[in-house]
């Protein structure tokens, strides 16, 4: 098995020597919103609020929701642990602020900037899974089984392969159907994938997230892993599945 790390050097290289643009982002108290119900003993008449993100760019001022979920009445007095989350948020934040200003210019939504950090933060593997179940679950729709208002196609981690095993005990019409043996393939797929950029998980977030995938070009290190492990008609069809997982992604987050 074969990983170009090259390609992701080089798409790295590029964007560090990309002019950056001025930005400054930092975390803030938002008093616009109601405090929290939490009442200090000590000192009934302190307001406690959330934390925010505030973003200034192009004169444009903007506050959307940090992951750091504890309330405070000032940040210079938050726990330790709270300040190792906010110290690692911004630095994640200003490497999604510049690329997304290197992609798109004087097109950076800045108002819009919350909803892209949310979707850019997303684990790959759990939005592959959200990706494939939603495909199963209409495939099986769309063949009308007597087994689906039984099959639980909610979303959990990890229950993927059980799904599949499923379906394929309850529903055997689907051996040798074109979309489904794609969406067995893919399942292999993400096995490669999880070897080659193995999950981690840090302060709530679970990389490689979604900017990972991007940012980190592992599109392209996956299809070179589809021609060498795959063969003939599944190589097409994996291709094609990956194709179709990449183009949603970015859909979410840098647009297509």
């Amino acid at each position: 098995m074969y990983i170009c790390s090259y390609k992701i050097k080089i798409y790295q290289h590029i964007l560090k020597g990309m002019k950056k643009r001025s930005f400054s982002v930092k975390h803030v108290l938002n008093k616009n919103l109601k405090p929290s119900a939490v009442v200090d003993p000590k000192d009934p008449s302190l307001k406690f609020y959330p934390v925010y993100n505030r973003l200034i760019y192009n004169r444009k001022h903007y506050l959307f929701k940090s992951i750091v979920t504890s309330y405070y009445t000032d940040l210079n007095y938050a726990d330790k642990n709270d300040k190792d989350v906010m110290a690692f948020e911004l630095d994640f934040l200003r490497d999604i602020i510049e690329f997304e200003i290197a992609e798109k210019k004087e097109k950076f939504d800045v108002p819009g900037f919350g909803h892209l950090y949310e979707n850019y933060r997303r684990s790959v593997v759990s939005e592959a899974e959200k990706y494939l179940i939603g495909k199963i679950e209409a495939l099986i729709k769309s063949g009308k089984s007597k087994f689906q208002e039984i099959i639980d196609f909610k979303y959990k981690p990890g229950k993927l392969h059980f799904l599949l095993e499923a379906i394929r005990i309850l529903v055997p019409g689907l051996k040798g159907n074109i979309e489904f043996k794609k969406y067995e393939l893919a399942e292999i797929f993400w096995e490669y994938y999880n070897k080659s950029f193995p999950r981690k998980e840090k302060y709530g977030l679970i990389f490689p997230t979604l900017f990972d995938w991007i940012r980190e070009g592992h599109k392209t290190v996956m299809h070179d892993i589809i021609e060498s492990d795959f063969k003939d008609a599944e190589s097409r069809l994996v291709m094609e599945y990956l194709e179709e997982f990449d183009y949603g992604m970015r859909a979410q987050t840098v647009g297509i």
